[in-house]
């Protein structure tokens, strides 16, 4: 069985830049990961964009939301450090989840 690969750098990769979040003054409307042919994937969408159609459908074998993660960094909650450390952290759990 192969495993699911989940780094910090992944982790980094997806959170980006706090500008990210709000491209064009967009309203973050929900994101996550989900697990899905033994593969993980990130997720972000925006309110009046376009939801992954693979959360829209349900067709995946585990999910995540992180939208209070995000938020919580964005107002300054977490520096991005602590935001990686406790979204691997959560990923990790889902991806230990899924045999």
């Amino acid at each position: 069985m192969s495993k699911i690969k989940l780094t910090k750098k992944m982790v980094s990769d997806f959170i980006g830049d706090k500008g990210d979040w709000k491209p064009f003054g967009w309203k973050l409307y929900r994101c996550g990961a989900y697990i899905k042919d033994k593969e993980i994937k990130f997720f972000q969408a925006f309110e009046g964009q376009g939801l992954d159609e693979n959360v829209c459908g349900e067709n995946y074998d585990e999910l995540i939301d992180l939208t209070n993660y995000i938020e919580n960094y964005l107002i300054g909650e977490y520096n991005k450090q602590d935001i990686i450390n406790m979204i691997y952290d959560e990923c990790t759990n889902i991806v230990e989840s899924v045999k």
